[in-house]
């Protein structure tokens, strides 16, 4: 037998699938993990829910210290006050979102507690901290998981060197990295689940893996179990394996998926007393607004899966290019159809931008499908190969930048604060939908680019006080700010601007109540400068934590019709670097109110 230079061994092992999707595993988990931003929305009160389910067996969230506030009545449910992630059904109080997520969670909870960390505080109240310590944990270790069965599914087909980069663009170039791995969010366990289901697929085409009809059928049914939007996933599969499996595995799949459909419906009349529960109606599907969220869910700058996963234009590319050499062309059928089912059924929520959101969440399943169709692509380009060196070099040159120009978007949404705080600044993306369609401030380059300065100013006259903590302030407010808490609002960057215009120009002076954010022993004050219209009006040293005035005179002679007031908060620090809160954000001064009168008075 002929012995393996121990010299080659290394480069051997690096040829292993499996030692490459572990290795990709662990790397992608430490990068998930390490990305800073970690946006808790609807998924907040879930892993309260995983608890409850722990510790009292129970789907109510009477048993913790959530208030119970008057309720509001919308068409889908009966939500507890303005907090839209409980719904109240009779004297309960339920997480409004689908169960599957805090269920699938309930074993961490163990490790978490073990460890100290819960979503539940010594009163009973919601952690806000634990949640989002424990959803960032699982998040990152389940799109860490989903990045080795890319590889691994890529490896089906393609080399290595091709494999490593569709699995770049699969967990680092899509909502992977921005959105899944980010907080446990509705589609976080369900993209994983029909991930895991499409290399069955594939493997069953390439090298006549046997498909387990009672495995594939209990992914996709908690893929639906987990987000009902997965149903389109669900019906386009089942269809698809009507094609491959035999009369008794068509059997054992039905059964399967129909034993967890009736533990779904035990689960929602148990609690409800309805077949399904409140989010899994059809109901809340309208299309009241179709063809502008069919539009704005494809090339919105915001929100668009075409802008935000620039890759998948070249993946259609290399579908269209090498069609004549595609393998497997069910499969391809089968992506494309699942992608467009999808869409169309998006584009039917009224509410289809998402929220508040990082780019196209609400198209995170399309991920899977534009990972098999880049395989697919790839292999046959591959064996088809190109007409002219000059096709084949262009051809890299855009696929590359185009992943590069991915990976660049969602690495935003990742890790930058501004990028969050684009959905409240300076308008509710809730209340003004159209701002998903403002090229001049497109979401993943919010912090980069400042927004357009404003058409109307607002007009502001002596005695005028400026309450921060209320939504009105916002007309004032250019850039730089974060949103309005109960007792001041806090700069997030190290420049912020306040804006006004005046009918009379003359002196001013503005008395300003604030505070700086300070840690004692490691950040003792914080350096404001004070600028008007550019010019340098004065500098300050904070070292106060409680708010306090400060007054600051607008010469005459610098003053202008429409003004620019700016702060420069060049100490500004994030408060998880000093290990005090999950906070991303650049936290310089925090302002209660700016009061403006007559520099006489």
């Amino acid at each position: 037998m002929a012995r393996v230079n121990s010299s080659n061994r290394p480069l051997l092992l690096l040829r292993d699938t499996r030692i490459l999707a572990i290795l990709i595993f662990v790397l992608a988990f430490l990068l998930f993990k390490s990305s800073p931003q970690h946006p808790i929305g609807d998924s907040k009160y879930s892993m309260m829910l995983s608890q409850c389910l722990i510790e009292h067996h129970s789907f109510q969230l009477d048993h913790y210290n959530v208030p119970r506030l008057p309720a509001v009545v919308r068409h889908d449910y009966v939500m507890n006050g303005d907090i839209y992630q409980i719904e109240q059904v009779g004297p309960h109080l339920y997480y409004f979102f689908p169960p599957g997520t805090s269920i699938l969670s309930a074993p961490f909870i163990w490790m978490f507690k073990a460890a100290g960390i819960s979503a539940v505080n010594g009163d009973g109240s919601l952690s806000l901290n634990g949640e989002t310590k424990i959803q960032s944990l699982i998040a990152a270790l389940l799109m860490a998981v989903l990045a080795a069965i890319i590889f691994c599914t890529a490896r089906l087909l393609l080399p290595i060197s091709y494999s490593v980069l569709v699995t770049l663009g699969g967990a680092l170039g899509t909502q992977i990295w921005s959105n899944a791995s980010r907080a446990l969010f509705t589609d976080t366990w369900a993209v994983l689940f029909l991930t895991a289901t499409i290399f069955f697929l594939l493997a069953n085409k390439v090298n006549g893996s046997k498909l387990r009809p009672v495995l594939v059928a209990t992914l996709l049914a908690w893929a639906y179990i987990v987000y009902p939007s997965y149903s389109i996933h669900v019906m386009a599969i089942s269809i698809y394996l009507l094609t491959v499996l035999s009369w008794r595995q068509l059997g054992i799949y039905a059964m399967t998926g129909a034993a967890w459909a009736g533990a779904l419906v035990i689960y929602s009349w148990h609690n409800f007393g309805t077949v399904l529960p409140n989010y899994f109606r059809p109901g809340r599907l309208l299309f009241g607004k179709f063809w502008t969220a069919l539009s704005g869910d494809l090339i919105s700058p915001s929100r668009g899966f075409l802008i935000f996963v620039p890759t998948s234009l070249f993946v259609i590319y290399l579908v269209v290019r090498f069609r004549q050499q595609l393998q497997h062309r069910a499969l391809v059928v089968l992506a494309l159809s699942a992608v467009v089912a999808q869409l169309l059924m998006i584009s039917g929520f009224d509410h289809w931008w998402g929220g508040h959101s990082y780019g196209p969440r609400l198209m995170t399943a399309f991920v899977p499908w534009f990972v098999l169709l880049a395989i697919l692509g790839i292999s046959a380009m591959l064996r088809q190969g190109f007409r002219n060196t000059f096709e084949r070099v262009a051809t890299a040159c855009i696929g590359i930048l185009l992943l590069a120009v991915s990976i660049f978007i969602h690495y935003r949404g990742a890790s930058k604060a501004a990028t969050a705080a684009w959905n409240s600044l300076p308008q509710n993306v809730d209340a003004h939908p159209e701002r998903v369609w403002d090229w001049r401030q497109p979401q993943f380059l919010a912090g980069l680019i400042n927004p357009a300065f404003p058409p109307n100013v607002p007009l502001l006259t002596e005695n005028t006080v400026i309450d921060f903590t209320r939504e009105d302030a916002n007309k004032y407010l250019w850039y730089g700010w974060s949103i309005a808490e109960p007792e001041s609002r806090w700069t997030d960057s190290t420049h912020a601007t306040l804006i006004f215009s005046l009918n009379e120009i003359k002196p001013l002076a503005l008395t300003i109540r604030m505070a700086a954010f300070i840690v004692p022993s490691r950040l003792e004050k914080q350096q404001l400068i004070i600028k008007l219209n550019e010019k340098t009006l004065t500098t300050l040293q904070l070292e106060n934590r409680d708010l306090a005035d400060f007054t600051v005179q607008l010469p005459q002679q610098l003053l202008r019709s429409k003004n620019v007031v700016t702060f420069i908060t060049l100490d500004a620090a994030k408060p998880a670097s000093f290990n005090l809160n999950p906070d991303q954000r650049d936290l310089g001064i925090r302002v209660a109110t700016v009061t403006v009168r007559s520099a006489t008075q």
